[in-house]
């Protein structure tokens, strides 16, 4: 039997146009594995950069807060008092009303700055309090040394986060009462 060699070289155009093109389920199926078993391995990376990112904000919101009640310091000769529950009374007319303030004068609630002095709010201190993020937290506020000095803590969402130690360390005798002892994942601001 003998093969022309011209027949093993051509394509018969007509069978290749008729099959049919596609992927089969079973390739469709490894390819959907794949894409989940990515998506699993990378959510928790991503869930934790988000985290990361909600305690930077945190805690420079809370490192300009340092500095807007420095000023208020300059301006009362002490830091806000707090109350049992921890909040900050330091705004309104006499600098002694709770925080976030609501008790200025004019405008809508919206525009009224929340830690701010007098009845027009006409001493601004800061527009907006730092808010924690971390579910059911708060900021923990307290004035310490009939005034000389405070603290302010919140927990941090990722508890691998190493400015929460260190700024413990910094403000050793400065926490406020409802933090734990041994808590790692707060971060505190206090006076220098």
């Amino acid at each position: 039997m003998s093969v022309d060699k011209e027949s093993l070289f051509m394509i018969n155009w007509e069978s290749m146009t008729s099959f049919k093109r596609g992927f089969t389920i079973f390739e469709i199926l490894i390819v959907i594995v794949i894409i989940a078993l990515l998506a699993a391995l990378s959510f928790p990376s991503i869930v934790g950069a988000i985290k990361r990112g909600r305690d930077s904000k945190l805690k420079a919101e809370m490192n300009n807060f340092k500095s807007a009640l420095r000023t208020y310091y300059n301006d009362y000769q002490r830091y806000p008092a707090n109350d049992i529950n921890m909040k900050i009374l330091g705004c309104g007319t006499g600098g002694t009303g709770v925080c976030p303030n609501t008790t200025c004068i004019g405008g809508s609630s919206s525009s009224i700055p929340e830690f701010a002095t007098g009845t027009d709010c006409s001493v601004v201190y800061m527009n907006k309090l730092p808010k924690p993020t971390a579910q059911n937290k708060a900021l923990y506020y307290g004035q310490l040394g009939s005034g000389d000095s405070f603290s302010l803590c919140a927990y941090l969402e990722n508890q691998a986060d190493p400015d929460g130690p260190a700024s413990l360390i910094k403000c050793t005798n400065v926490v406020p009462a409802p933090i734990p002892s041994g808590s790692v994942n707060i971060f505190c601001v206090c006076s220098d």
